[in-house]
């Protein structure tokens, strides 16, 4: 497979695995795609999570909270990085590329200052996502122990390839150097540089360590001789940022994640929270509250003319509307936050472009648990997929379901950024709330072992849960959403937190 080809591929996901990853012991993160539609000017998407989890981890409506959910779960909603790969990215004669964009930009910067700006910014997240994923494709190609696969002409090619971005970069260096734009621009193109040359860097450290097949001598002295040319080189651009990740410390990791940040808040989406919704349920809850009293006093008038004063019924009758006042109040706000989770989202969201402060659309989301009934069908075939008889029988799970309405604005969008394509949401979730009362990770059982002459050994059983995430897009058409698209991952647990993640079938 060449570089080529690398394009077709969905490579430009945000995190480094697929669509599903564990963070940490306590967090994992997927990543969703929305399809835009450009021939429309309001697309309008919608993702639905059903979360099933073992009633034994005791996560219920009175015991988690909307305000725990949206707590532990962090949404983060940014353009796809645009599909422009090394090749275009290096040739001279592509409008496309940010390369020669910038160039171009140049003839006339104080016209062109903010442009270069955004082109610097995105040219430093293409590049990043070009090399990381090129090289997760020949690592794969390399596992997958496929001499044949694996071609050292292509891979030889787009090492050459990376070399010829690296000289083009330095060469636009030395022009944005000695032009007479702004400190601010020369340090951005330099910070940017610097990015792209320890992803360099750190990307082919990477590849040698993830490969499990030996790779040959000539191919393996290419990359370390790239690694050092590359880790010299980035100390032309000034300022220099302190990226050397060869020895252990603290500074590395904080300064990546600042060019990081630097460089993709082209991509970022901001979401500003409206308190409407707010305002409107403490509305109807006053409401309802003021309908309880109505009916508190209307029932205390009707004892005061049906009994007389002082008697015994008169004096029972006034207590029992005292003691069901507060229930009755209760009870109608029940009632009429029932009615309005239909109507009324527990959050809102405006969508801004964090780059050019400009808004985009709109978020809508919604979170409550689920009785067996009101889960759709097609979710519940989808989770009764690889279950044993007994667990098809037996209730021994609880069901939360998030709702997240995205509304978005396509032709102010394409004004921003003529080369994104598509929408990408990146779900953290954290599970601490859910191992809180899990039991311990283990339990010891003697047995009898015969190879060892009847001697008693002990052995160790785990306790680990199961907790299965379903996952719907679906995009609204015709006034109907359609065209769905499903995702399933289950994450084991224990007391200590995620041990694996498992991607069971969606067929």
């Amino acid at each position: 497979m060449s570089p080529d080809h690398i394009g077709q591929f969905e490579h430009f996901d945000e995190i480094d695995s697929p669509e599903f990853e564990r963070h940490d012991k306590h967090n994992f993160e997927v990543a969703l795609d929305y399809l835009i539609d450009s021939k429309k000017d309001k697309n309008i998407f919608m993702l639905e999570m059903f979360g099933f989890i073992p009633n034994s981890l005791q996560i219920n409506e009175q015991t988690y909270s909307q305000s725990n959910f949206y707590n532990d779960t962090r949404i983060l909603t940014r353009y796809k990085t645009p599909k422009i790969s090394l090749k275009t990215l290096i040739n001279p004669n592509k409008s496309r590329s940010p390369l020669n964009r910038i160039d171009s930009y140049l003839e006339s910067p104080e016209e062109t200052s903010s442009k270069l700006k955004y082109e610097i910014r995105m040219l430093g997240a293409i590049s990043r996502v070009n090399i990381r994923d090129g090289l997760n494709i020949y690592a794969s190609l390399l596992n997958l122990n496929s001499e044949h696969n694996f071609d050292e002409k292509q891979f030889m090619k787009f090492v050459s390839r990376v070399k010829t971005l690296k000289r083009m970069l330095h060469e636009l260096y030395e022009k944005i150097i000695h032009s007479p734009l702004t400190i601010e621009i020369k340090n951005a193109f330099s910070f940017m540089a610097q990015f792209v040359f320890v992803q360099i860097e750190l990307r082919f450290s990477k590849f040698i360590g993830k490969v499990e097949s030996p790779i040959s001598e000539h191919i393996r002295e290419l990359i370390i001789n790239l690694i050092d040319e590359t880790k010299e080189e980035k100390k032309h651009f000034q300022p220099t940022i302190n990226l050397d990740f060869t020895e252990s410390g603290e500074r590395f990791e904080h300064s990546e994640g600042l060019l990081k940040k630097f460089n993709q808040r082209v991509l970022y989406l901001e979401q500003i929270r409206k308190k409407k919704e707010n305002q409107v349920k403490q509305l109807a809850y006053s409401i309802a509250a003021g309908v309880a009293m109505v009916v508190s006093i209307l029932l205390t008038f009707l004892i005061v003319y049906q009994f007389p004063q002082n008697s015994l019924p008169f004096v029972i009758g006034l207590i029992l509307v005292y003691m069901f006042k507060d229930r009755i109040k209760f009870f109608f706000q029940w009632l009429s936050k029932k009615t309005l989770r239909i109507f009324i989202a527990d959050r809102t969201h405006k969508l801004y472009d964090a780059y050019e402060k400009t808004e985009i659309g709109t978020i809508r989301e919604t979170m409550r648990f689920l009785v067996k009934s009101e889960i759709p069908d097609e979710i519940a075939l989808l989770r009764d997929l690889e279950r044993s008889e007994i667990e098809h029988q037996e209730n021994l799970e609880t069901v939360f379901f998030y709702k997240k309405i995205m509304q978005l604005r396509v032709s102010t969008l394409s004004k921003i950024h003529n080369r994104v394509k598509n929408v990408h949401d990146i779900v953290r979730f954290n599970i601490r709330n859910f191992i809180q009362y899990a039991d311990d990770p283990f339990k010891e059982y003697p047995v009898i072992d015969r190879e060892m002459g009847d001697k008693l050994k002990t052995v160790k059983q785990y306790k680990v849960y199961h907790l299965n995430l379903i996952f719907r897009i679906s995009r609204l058409k015709s006034k109907k959403y359609k065209e769905s698209i499903f995702k399933r991952v289950r994450i084991i647990l224990d007391q200590d937190g995620i041990k694996r993640l498992e991607y069971p079938k969606v067929q």
